[in-house]
């Protein structure tokens, strides 16, 4: 699960904590081709299992659909996207399918923590939606 802060009617900010599978994926696309990018699609409602999949800090080689598989006691159903390789979870109420341009990223706005505080720190990266 990723915040993500709304720029315009088809651009957000992406903030990949450097800890997630989100942020590992970034970094091992941009090794292999800094100037490329990297499909995304955004998942918008899911059922709760798999919504706490992707929040827990589950290990790296553990995949967060077989947890949330694992929680619910039957398998997540996927689905292909329209616009790109990748599968989302078929009962997702919105996905927004894009791209992460690998070189482009913006410094983010406030933000509040878990703890009540409030951030302006660090950078974000561009998401741009086409579907």
């Amino acid at each position: 699960m990723y915040r993500m802060q709304v720029y315009d009617e088809r651009t957000t900010g992406m903030h990949w904590q450097t800890q997630k599978h989100g942020a590992e994926h970034f970094r091992r696309a941009r090794a292999k081709n800094p100037e490329g990018r990297i499909p995304v699609s955004v998942v918008i409602g899911a059922d709760p299992a798999t919504a706490l999949a992707g929040m827990l800090p589950i290990p790296p080689d553990l995949d967060e659909m077989m947890f949330a598989g694992f929680l619910r006691r039957e398998p997540v159903e996927m689905v292909p996207c329209e616009t790109n390789d990748l599968k989302v979870p078929a009962n997702a109420e919105i996905v927004l399918e894009g791209y992460v341009n690998l070189n482009e990223c913006a410094r983010k706005g406030l933000s509040g923590t878990t703890r009540g505080f409030i951030r302006w720190k660090g950078s974000t990266r561009f998401f741009t939606w086409n579907a």
